[in-house]
């Protein structure tokens, strides 16, 4: 065997800590940012607080500063246990033994889930690109989080979430495995009699998988408990002006507002210091002005976020959910002139405050449904208005199926939708099967 030395040249793109800081801040929770904040301020003597509660001590007769102990600031501040989709899953990645590359994905998965544990607005191939990983990477995490409790989680439609519930469920029932791959949309049209036909089974083994598969859950995440915190604080509040507009405000409610402390900074560079003492000093002024600056980026972020919510769903800070209009991630990065990515890592967990209520901000980026009736397109909350409206006003004697459902929208609203996307909508409004609906009355 014979060695060799090999000179090779590529391009690495290497995060600076300060660009490392800016994307942890971005993508952090307002809880988890004011106890990050805490930390820096109780920790970091250049850093200052509008309200500072201090203590000091000295060292080569230079005053310094100690902050009170952090338990004594926000005792009131406990860790929960986890209560959410995103907490439950996460926690369960420990037991998996997942390589780093693993936990990346993973962890990028779970947080891209919506409250049905569905994986939304992205396919395999957008998660690869994102974590710049292979496909096979992307499908093999996506087999192991969908093996995580609860069950069926980290898919793309019910269907699958049911189909990997029923394998794991009652793996010995073939006929229900073949029920849920081949004919939910007949059980969904109350077809049993064209069901038992196609199966060659009798209608009465038909209700018996019936009876099974309403043991499944087809929106598995909603079996967590308490996915939106009550009382959250909002992290950006829309306000009507007196000119009849919209303007976005940062809320700084509960945030320690910090700043570099000039007055302090001179008085400990005029001192006489030790070599280990300007180390000290400059690697902890070095983190003060990197914090600060990952700060206002983050918040002017959110408020350029904010800026292009207002321009586009303007409609729906007046007439609500009917005013939605269609809004993608792609659309706001090319007009932010931001990645995807930081658009992606800013909208997730933050909240919005307007007089409709407090938003998560990702509601307000819609997917668009063909219409041709609008070159835009029509958002999906609104049609969802529109089916549950519809159902709502149907005959109680004979519900209407989601083919019919389709045709409504195709042909009254001119509404481009499949059946089976009707379906997925329905369901995620909790509204049961025309079959479902009829048998209930």
């Amino acid at each position: 065997m014979e060695l060799r030395q090999n000179q090779q040249t590529s391009l690495q793109l290497l995060l600076s800590p300060h660009m490392r800081l800016s994307i942890d801040l971005l993508q952090t929770s307002r809880m988890e940012l004011l106890e990050k904040l805490q930390d820096a301020y109780e920790s970091n003597p250049f850093l200052e607080n509008e309200s500072p509660q201090e203590k000091e001590f000295a060292f080569d007769g230079v005053v310094l500063k100690q902050r009170a102990n952090r338990n004594n600031n926000i005792g009131s501040i406990e860790k929960p246990e986890p209560s959410t989709l995103t907490d439950v899953l996460i926690e369960q990645l420990i037991d998996l033994r997942l390589s780093e590359t693993e936990q990346k994905i993973c962890h990028f998965i779970i947080k891209n889930l919506d409250e049905n544990g569905r994986i939304q607005d992205l396919t395999t191939n957008d998660i690869a690109d994102i974590c710049h990983v292979n496909i096979e990477q992307v499908e093999n995490c996506i087999l192991k989080l969908q093996q995580l409790e609860p069950l069926g989680c980290a898919t793309f439609s019910a269907e699958e979430s049911l189909f990997i519930q029923a394998i794991a469920v009652f793996p010995n029932e073939i006929l229900l495995h073949q029920l849920i791959n081949e004919h939910l949309k007949d059980v969904a049209e109350n077809k049993l009699d064209l069901i038992a036909k196609k199966l060659a089974v009798s209608k009465e083994q038909i209700e018996h998988l019936l009876d099974l598969l309403r043991m499944l859950h087809p929106n598995p995440g909603l079996q967590v408990q308490g996915k939106i915190t009550p009382g959250i604080i909002p992290d950006i509040i829309i306000d009507e002006e007196v000119s009849g507009g919209w303007s976005a405000r940062y809320n700084q409610q509960g945030i320690l507002s910090l700043y570099l402390d000039e007055g302090y900074l001179k008085k400990i560079q005029s001192a006489n210091k030790k070599k280990e003492d300007q180390n000290y000093i400059s690697s902890h002024l070095h983190k003060a002005r990197s914090l600060l600056k990952a700060i206002e980026l983050r918040t002017q972020t959110l408020l350029r976020i904010a800026k292009v919510i207002i321009d586009v769903q303007k409609r729906f800070f007046i007439d609500g959910v009917m005013g939605l209009f269609p809004l993608s991630v792609a659309e706001t990065s090319l007009k932010l002139n931001l990645h995807i990515s930081t658009i992606s890592r800013a909208i997730r967990g933050k909240y919005l405050s307007c007089k409709q209520g407090v938003f998560e901000l990702s509601y307000f980026f819609q997917q668009a449904i063909n219409s041709n009736q609008n070159s835009t397109g029509v958002s999906v909350d609104k049609i969802k208005h529109f089916i549950s409206n519809y159902i709502a006003n149907e005959d109680k004697k004979r519900p209407k199926t989601d083919t019919e459902l389709m045709r409504f929208l195709q042909n009254e609203l001119k509404i481009v939708i499949s059946r089976r996307t009707v379906a997925k909508y329905r369901e995620q409004l909790f509204i049961p099967g025309s079959f479902e609906r009829k048998r209930n009355r």
